[in-house]
């Protein structure tokens, strides 16, 4: 009977725990491990949990992980739509205004083989479906692929993250076409030889596209009655003006809402004729203090300033003589 119940395979939880050395005979240490099994079964009630385990290991679990498999699956469909619907958007944006073309982006199968095997063990865990009058044998099989599947997600977390995030399912890339021909100029697969002109051109097109995406803004559409703001900080630290002010067209082409965080310096006259007000901060002994001019009073003042520095130049010119 000890025998039969070691070999049985609905007992496969407790084999780690029993032994059976049968070479001294039948003695009280023989028995002991199946004795303390014996008043498990009998404290916690196993027999009478018997119908709830068998529902865990028929619908329950598999249920979970085919959920999880599902929501990868969306997140995965999800991706593949928005990238079309905001290839429509970039279609209407002039991306070289020279060469008149605009971008779009393509992706395809990453062909990562920690991602293929991830989902061949996923597919291993969950095919085949159960039905309501399945043997019990046919259940825990698909029970025990499911906790296989579940073990070795458990191994590695690193390469988990990496096999879950959806994103990693996908090879991007971002293909320019010349409007009139609608003929591809060239691709962008990654940065090896593009210059840095042409990186930040094509990663701030794709973004000011995807905000106003994400505001359901289209090319044209005003919609003055929504709140669209975007604040960018020091943004033309770094750049040219040409470069600054396709941004700031690139911006006004989707009439965003633009606040920029700026030092007082040679680069705001990029953005005089794309603002109407200048908050500007000054500290003082500790405090912070905010002035408020329009365009037209600050453009004013410098003109001032400027009238005044050449009249003092003078100035100590005549004395000089």
């Amino acid at each position: 009977a000890m025998q039969r119940f070691i070999a049985d395979a609905r007992n496969q939880a407790f084999r780690d725990e029993l032994t059976l050395d049968l070479e001294d005979g039948y003695n009280d240490s023989t028995y002991s491990s199946f004795e303390e099994i014996r008043r498990q079964i009998e404290e916690e009630d196993l027999a009478k949990n018997r119908e709830r385990f068998e529902e865990l290991l028929r619908v329950q679990v598999p249920e979970e992980v085919s959920g999880f498999s599902e929501a990868l699956e969306s997140h995965r469909d999800r991706i593949r739509k928005r990238i079309n619907e905001l290839n429509e958007h970039l279609s209407r944006v002039t991306f070289d205004r020279k060469e008149e073309t605009y971008i779009q982006l393509k992706f395809e199968d990453a062909g990562d083989d920690g991602v293929r095997r991830f989902k061949k063990l996923r597919r291993h865990a969950l095919e085949g479906d159960l039905e309501a009058d399945d043997e019990d044998e046919r259940r825990r099989e698909r029970y025990h692929r499911v906790e296989q599947f579940l073990g070795e997600l458990e191994q590695d977390t690193n390469w988990t993250e990496r096999v879950i995030d959806v994103r990693n399912w996908f090879r991007f890339r971002a293909d320019e076409f010349y409007k009139d021909e609608e003929t591809l100029r060239q691709s962008y697969s990654g940065a090896a030889g593009k210059s840095g002109g042409e990186k930040n051109r094509l990663a701030s097109t794709i973004l000011a596209t995807a905000i106003a995406y994400q505001y359901g803004i289209d090319v044209g559409g005003k919609q003055t009655e929504t709140f669209r703001l975007v604040a960018v900080d020091e943004m033309f630290s770094k750049t040219d003006d040409e470069f600054s002010q396709f941004l700031l067209d690139l911006f006004k082409e989707f009439h965003l809402q633009l606040l920029i965080v700026q030092p007082l310096d040679a680069k705001i006259h990029v953005v005089q004729k794309y603002v109407e007000r200048y908050h500007i901060v000054e500290r003082r002994d500790g405090v912070s203090f905010v002035g408020d001019l329009s365009v037209r009073e600050y453009l004013g003042e410098q003109a001032a300033g400027q009238e005044d520095d050449s009249n003092i130049e003078t100035g100590e010119t005549i004395d000089s003589e």
